[in-house]
């Protein structure tokens, strides 16, 4: 049996060629380390794992744990990735190592058990396998010696465009300084950063936390653009020789608000008469992924206009959705025919559009006609002027 600690990696390769590693014909396991035991305080520890193809062909194969207690979790990863493994191609002729992990899920307790990782073609059959003794004996600690972690807020919530950035603080209630690893589990696309939550803003990898101190790290997930709306989980960890930490954090994606303002004909101009109102419509789409809780109608006029909507607000347009909305545009009675501009504007926290409507105001009819009617009149007395001129 090897006594392992914390994130030890058992490392010994046996090759009696003493050259490159020979692989068996067919698709096969090589694992140098096949028993460990736990020492009192290890959360967590990682086997190295060699999946040979000795065979001319390209191999396909599924990837399968058996013999775990319910309380331990032990899967296959790649050497760096924050992921799991469950099937594998290997080209003829290729080897490729990877790390077996095992966690137990209580930080206290004894076990013994003997895990099997098994190599299993598509159709089932059984290509090879190997097996790990496993055993760990109870956890002998000075009351209160520990290290946590803790999220301010474990779940958060917003658009796809935005960065999700948890606060965390590392507690080391030991004596002595402990330094830790950090790392995460991810959706598939997405990114991680790790920064300090006060002083310098940069980028870092570990912490080294001094005795009965408090750091805090700012974890920061970066939503893969095409993901989706809906709930998202990661997993911030932290590991040192002897402690291993894990925070389950969750995203909440609500989709990108996005708005397209127009109106149900494409026009952006209108005829108006001076002094009368004059019926015009918009038009609001949901071009983006996320539902507008209440998107507010607002228009910005000269002095003296007057724009009344039929509804102040449209509440609840969903993606994809389209909503008309009626208005009246009232110039000023005694308004100089002309060209005017109107912004119709559509806002609430997440968006803001607005496009011009050009409204061509011209005079009202009434005054046509007064106008008609006084030229009649000055006609009418000059040719009685005329006519009395004459006869003199």
């Amino acid at each position: 049996m090897t006594t392992a600690s914390g994130l030890a990696h058992a490392q010994e390769r046996t090759n009696q060629l003493g050259g490159e590693l020979q692989c068996p014909p067919g698709i096969s396991i090589v694992l140098p380390v096949r028993g460990v035991t736990f020492d009192p305080g290890v959360g967590q520890l990682e086997l190295d794992v060699t999946l040979c193809n000795g065979s001319a062909e390209t191999q396909q194969a599924l990837l399968e744990v058996s013999g775990v207690p319910d309380d331990w979790r032990i899967a296959l990863r790649p050497i760096f990735g924050p992921y799991e493994i469950t099937s594998i191609t290997l080209p003829g002729g290729v080897s490729k190592d990877f790390r077996l992990r095992l966690t137990p899920l209580q930080e206290e307790g004894t076990s013994e058990f003997q895990a099997r990782l098994n190599i299993v073609s598509p159709s089932g059959e059984l290509l090879g396998a190997e097996v790990v003794s496993v055993q760990r004996g109870s956890i002998d600690r000075p009351p209160g010696e520990e290290v946590l972690a803790r999220a301010t807020f474990n779940a958060l919530r917003g658009p796809t465009t935005s960065q999700f950035g948890f606060d965390i603080a590392i507690t080391n209630r030991t004596s002595e300084n402990v330094t830790l690893e950090l790392g995460s589990l991810v959706p598939t696309g997405w990114t991680v950063t790790f920064t300090p939550a006060v002083g310098e803003q940069k980028l870092i990898s570990s912490v080294t936390v001094i005795p009965r101190g408090i750091e805090r790290i700012t974890t920061t997930l970066s939503p893969n653009r095409d993901a989706l709306p809906g709930g998202y989980r990661a997993v911030f960890e932290a590991a040192s020789e002897e402690f291993f930490l894990e925070v389950p954090l969750q995203v909440v994606l609500t989709g990108v608000p996005d708005l397209l303002l127009t109106t149900p004909n494409q026009r952006l101009n209108l005829d108006a008469v001076a002094g009368q109102a004059t019926p015009a419509a918009i038009r609001l789409v949901n071009i983006g992924t996320a539902a507008q809780p209440s998107v507010n109608l607002l228009a910005d006029a000269p002095p003296g206009w007057e724009v009344t909507f039929e509804v102040d607000s449209v509440v609840n347009l969903e993606a994809e959705a389209i909503a008309d909305i009626s208005l009246e545009i009232t110039p000023p009675a005694n308004l100089v025919p002309g060209d005017y501009a109107i912004t119709i504007r559509a806002r609430n926290p997440l968006v803001d559009e607005s496009f011009d409507f050009r409204v061509r105001v011209l005079r009202a009819t009434i005054w046509g006609w007064v106008g008609i009617g006084i030229v009649i009149v000055v006609m009418g007395s000059l040719v009685g002027l005329f006519l009395r001129l004459g006869r003199r």
